[in-house]
């Protein structure tokens, strides 16, 4: 069972506590594998017996990242000193993953620089995917508003990772005249496969999701920051509160002290603390 820790948000108390254990429990003979990105929760660990084992894939560590950057550098080998060096001084807290080490490599091709920090490393790599070569528009930032709202009008609202092509196009659809005014002049069907040819989205059947979950917290923050930006700081607050979205938190807060503006964040959420705002 791959994904377990890509269960949507509405259905997951109920695969946690009743579904999967007792379909385990219904087939006593059968071995089941889990892959999650989260421990598997004690009522699924449970159903799974006393010989149920643990196995975590490892980082990359300091002598496993040098073959692998070589691979996904386009001068290899050449390359790779100066991007470890750089790591170590630009980004001493990259997390030893593939993913996050893939990016790098990418970023460091198009810049010859590895940035700072994963909000700037997201947003640099994200602009690669939407390159103009690669969308046929002059300008992507009406591209970087149409994923915004996306993301805000489906992983904002439900907690639920991805969404359907339908409740993408209806998305679009509601925003059509304001992608007009960024030269955007398209049905929402052709947008929205856009984005999986680019490579931001991958669609299965009629589902789309981000290619990693991450790049969904990613813009997640960076909706929370226009709202931020036109002080719905009420809104903000909810998710603040709410850890379903404490990845999407943590961009938020990396984009906004960037801009120096993290101590009006923290004020303005003060003053809605004050106000007992509900959670979302």
């Amino acid at each position: 069972m791959d994904g377990f820790s890509e269960i949507r948000q509405s259905f997951r108390e109920a695969a946690e506590s009743s579904d999967i254990p007792k379909f385990v429990k219904e087939h006593p003979d059968a071995a089941f594998v889990f892959a999650s990105r989260s421990p598997l929760p004690a009522a699924v660990r449970d159903s799974l017996g006393s010989k149920a084992a643990d196995v975590r894939l490892r980082d990359l560590d300091t002598e496993t990242q040098r073959p692998f950057l070589s691979r996904y550098l386009a001068r290899g080998e050449q390359e790779v000193d100066s991007v470890l060096d750089q790591i170590e001084s630009n980004f001493p807290g990259l997390p030893l993953i593939p993913l996050m080490l893939t990016l790098i490599a990418r970023v460091y091709d198009e810049t010859g620089q590895v940035p700072k920090g994963r909000a700037t490393l997201f947003g640099q790599y994200a602009g690669w995917i939407l390159r103009p070569e690669a969308t046929g528009l002059d300008d992507p930032a009406g591209l970087d508003v149409a994923v915004r709202h996306l993301v805000r009008e489906t992983y904002l609202k439900s907690g639920d990772r991805g969404m359907t092509v339908e409740q993408g196009v209806q998305a679009l659809s509601a925003i059509k005249d304001k992608l007009k005014d960024f030269d955007i002049d398209t049905s929402a069907l052709k947008l929205v496969n856009l984005f999986v040819r680019s490579g931001l989205y991958r669609r299965v059947g009629e589902n789309l999701r981000f290619f990693h979950d991450s790049f969904e917290s990613y813009y997640g923050a960076r909706a929370l920051e226009s709202a931020f930006h036109s002080k719905g700081y009420d809104y903000v607050f909810g998710f603040k509160i709410n850890p379903a979205f404490s990845e999407t938190w943590e961009f938020l807060n990396e984009i906004l002290s960037e801009s120096q503006e993290t101590q009006r964040l923290e004020e303005a959420l003060a003053a809605c603390e004050k106000k007992s705002v509900a959670p979302v």
